[in-house]
């Protein structure tokens, strides 16, 4: 497609969607996005249900993953090599409940996720334990008519030292004075990771270790989870415990 490597779209109607998009490599797009959901210029403000998951992206013309609609997560992607003006990850028009998790985008001459634009603002979207990291820019936000502040927290921004670019948190009023990669005004991004959390890969399952033996939803050391290779023999997997990342502020 002229506008995208997956491309769907409803055009206003029916209202919900349900859609999930899990599971690709898309690369190389010469003309467009590499995964948009909804329609551009507002037809599909009022569209909803969208899941984006452990999908990759990688060298695409305009933006790696768009989203136009309504009540979409976009969880455990790769992000990486977009050339966009507008975002690697690319919240562009008046909708709202997005939530933004455990994705890498990494390595784009783009900011990495842009929220909102001119005349087009976005409410109720979060942006958690993410790796942005290597970006041209981080965390850009348009906010006048939507939520007064991104949340922005708990992300791995390149480095311990947090965000760059002399931004405010408008909720802590830390300054943003990192080597990170950079974050917009009205930005929350305080408290930060200390280092990269544990994204998903494709062939990846992540279990939380909420279990004792034989005992089931008992916690044996808060915070850690397991990983391993989903195509392994089950019966011979090692398995090696993944500390989460120490939370900074200043």
């Amino acid at each position: 497609s002229p506008d995208g490597g997956i491309y769907v779209y409803n055009d206003g109607a029916p209202a919900v969607m349900n859609m999930t998009i899990r599971r690709n490599y898309v690369h190389q797009t010469v003309n467009n996005d590499g995964i948009k959901v909804g329609g551009k210029n507002g037809v599909d403000d009022g569209v909803s249900g969208a899941q984006v998951v452990g999908n990759v992206t990688e060298d695409t013309a305009q933006d790696g993953i768009t989203v136009y609609m309504n009540n979409v997560t976009l969880k455990g992607n790769d992000v990486s090599g977009s050339s966009s003006v507008n975002g690697a990850i690319y919240i562009g028009e008046t909708v709202s409940n997005i939530t933004i998790t455990n994705n890498n985008v990494h390595d784009n001459a783009a900011t990495g996720i842009q929220v909102g634009r001119s005349g087009h603002a976005v409410s109720n979207c979060v942006v958690n334990y993410n790796i942005i990291s290597g970006n041209t820019a981080g965390v850009g936000y348009y906010y006048p008519g939507g939520s007064a502040y991104l949340d922005a927290t708990l992300n791995w921004w390149g480095d311990a030292s947090g965000p760059s670019g002399g931004a405010v948190d408008p909720i802590t009023s830390v300054v943003a004075s990192g080597t990170g990669d950079s974050v917009a005004a009205n930005v929350h991004f305080s408290p930060w990771l200390g280092s990269a959390p544990p994204v998903p890969g494709q062939d990846v399952v992540w279990v939380d270790d909420d279990w004792a033996g034989s005992a089931p939803n008992q916690e044996v050391e808060p915070g850690k989870f397991f990983g391993f290779n989903a195509f392994a023999d089950m019966a011979s997997v090692s398995y090696t415990p993944l500390t989460l990342p120490t939370i900074y502020s200043v």
